[in-house]
């Protein structure tokens, strides 16, 4: 590394120390404090004392930092920046992907030990008789040989069921095992790995691969760089971060149909189709070697990774009128997985959505108010109905997403009249839908015609949230359509960027006038976040 010169240093100590002794913020601030904010503000790192050194050198400041300004928001350093924004903008809690696997009925893959039989050999764990332990020392398990989509080009042993490379989910209970008997050769449906083993996740392979995944989930490794967990806690930062480098209508962020994965990321979604009904040949175009290495991250539709995602963007479907759901409209992170799983009830959904996307706030009123008394329906009755009246026309819209967010309700073997009656999410819906109330607007004769009515996912004409009334489109497109429409979304995505890269925090009631031309800039503008973050980077310039 080149040692700086003592002179530069000096003379940089020196303008910094005549910065910090002002007891006032001057509207005429010195160039190189102006290089400090900017870089800061965009990269969350301070200049390196080369860049002053070409500032001071410069015949012309003021085009210098601009130009400075270009460069960052170009830079890998910027790009890491808005990843920690879109953590902070969209926080959940932590998750373990083992929970969204199990139930999702997925095939999880471990490792035989080191003193069986078969040491280092895949075998299939997940299932309540499952006995990994006995298949590893069983000399008559059959075995076979094969290229891991979690490692491509690399022969890994597959022992028991998971040699089957034939056969997949068909509807058993998949990961079930009876000792000393395999189900491996059609026409028997089996519960085997696939081809380059498609149909069985990671697991918790307990090696610290070179060139492959860790550990996706146990032992402290919860968020290992490339686990599992990680992927999905960092997918709504990523998607995030994408829109706004890509020069992408922000909006994009709750309209969109696509996201950002990698390999892992990738075969989540897979599986959550296949458990709903979606058996594609991805086995014979190789999915996995879309990514290239484990690092790769790539943009995707949700529709090519589970169809139950539809690309329309439109769709309706009224459960009253027949027919069969084809799925719902992909809505950017609305639909995915990781935070859908951390919010697994739809109110909480949706009041988690509302303040990270609306900046919403639900507190109890300031004054005392009377309230008709609580029967069945906290959004018209009682004193929960201050925050209802808001929480249940938004919670609507997700009521159809479950199973760890992994699960569409109403498809295939997830309607609720193929759900066991024992089943925990049957009794959800039949205890918390009810009907004639504004979560679930039917009568109690549809509901009693047919379970499935109570999944009516969009708000009736007579319904409105943020002001706003639906266009019949269902789901959590239905919700951001409203989030859009009423102008929430965009005056939320302003007041988030003042925050984070103007500097300042505007006042809903002071700024009130600011916020509204600056929105009304931003959405003129085609909704571009990294125009936004450029003028208000630049602001930053001239003192405040």
């Amino acid at each position: 590394m080149r040692r700086p010169k003592l002179v530069s240093l000096l003379a940089l100590i020196a303008l910094f120390a005549a910065d910090v002794s002002s007891s006032a913020i001057a509207q005429d601030i010195s160039p190189t404090r102006r290089l400090r904010r900017v870089t800061l503000a965009i990269t969350q790192q301070e200049p390196d004392v080369e860049r002053y050194e070409a500032l001071l050198a410069s015949s012309d400041p003021d085009a210098f930092i601009e130009a400075e300004v270009d460069a960052l928001l170009e830079s890998e350093a910027f790009h890491a920046h808005l990843v920690e924004w879109g953590r902070d903008y969209i926080p959940f809690p932590r998750i373990d992907a083992g929970r969204v696997w199990d139930n999702g009925k997925a095939i999880d893959a471990k490792r035989c030990g080191e003193d069986t039989l078969y040491p280092g050999a895949v075998v299939i764990s997940s299932g309540p008789n499952s006995n990994e332990a006995t298949i590893c020392d069983d000399p008559d398990a059959p075995t076979s040989v094969g290229s891991p989509w979690w490692a491509p080009d690399t022969m890994v042993m597959a022992v028991g069921n998971a040699a089957n490379f034939d056969t997949f989910y068909e509807g058993t209970d998949c990961g079930v095992v009876k000792l000393s008997t395999y189900w491996i050769a059609p026409p028997v449906p089996g519960c085997g790995c696939g081809p380059n083993f498609t149909f069985c996740s990671r697991g918790d392979l307990g090696l610290p691969y070179e060139g492959s995944y860790p550990k996706g989930y146990g032992d402290g490794e919860l968020y290992h760089p490339k686990s599992m967990n990680r992927a999905l806690m960092d997918e709504p930062a990523n998607l995030l971060a994408h829109i706004v480098t890509e020069g992408r209508p922000f909006s994009d962020l709750i309209l969109g149909n696509y996201t950002i994965v990698n390999r892992g990321l990738y075969h989540m979604y897979l599986r959550a189709g296949r458990m709903s009904g979606v058996h594609t040949d991805d086995d014979a175009n190789r999915w996995f070697d879309m990514f290239g290495d484990d690092d790769k991250l790539i943009e995707v539709s949700y529709s090519t990774m589970n169809p139950h995602w539809l690309d329309d963007p439109d769709y309706a479907y009224d459960p009253r009128d027949g027919g069969e759901l084809a799925g719902l409209p992909a809505a950017g992170v609305l639909t995915m997985i990781g935070p859908n799983t951390s919010w697994p009830r739809p109110r909480v959904r949706a009041a988690r959505w509302l303040e990270s996307l609306a900046c919403d706030e639900f507190s109890p009123p300031e004054v005392p108010i009377e309230f008709p008394a609580y029967q069945r329906d906290p959004a018209t009755e009682g004193v929960c109905l201050h925050c209802h009246t808001r929480l249940d026309p938004a919670a609507i819209s997700f009521k159809r997403i479950f199973g760890f967010g992994g699960s569409i309700a109403g498809l295939g073997e997830w309607k609720v009249g193929n759900l066991v009656s024992y089943d925990a999410n049957r009794k959800r819906f039949e205890g918390t839908y009810l009907p004639n109330t504004v979560m679930t607007p039917i009568t109690e004769e549809e509901a009693d015609s047919d379970l499935n009515m109570r999944l009516i996912d969009y708000m009736p004409p007579e319904q409105k949230l943020l002001g706003q009334v639906s266009d019949g489109t269902i789901g959590p497109r239905g919700f951001a359509k409203i989030l859009v429409d009423s102008g929430a979304f965009d005056r939320c995505a302003v007041r988030r960027a003042y925050e984070r890269f103007g500097g300042r925090t505007l006042d809903v009631g002071q700024d009130a006038i600011e916020l509204e031309e600056a929105t009304q800039r931003f959405v003129d503008s085609g909704r571009d976040m990294g125009a936004l973050i450029r003028a208000l980077v630049l602001a930053r310039t001239t003192g405040w």
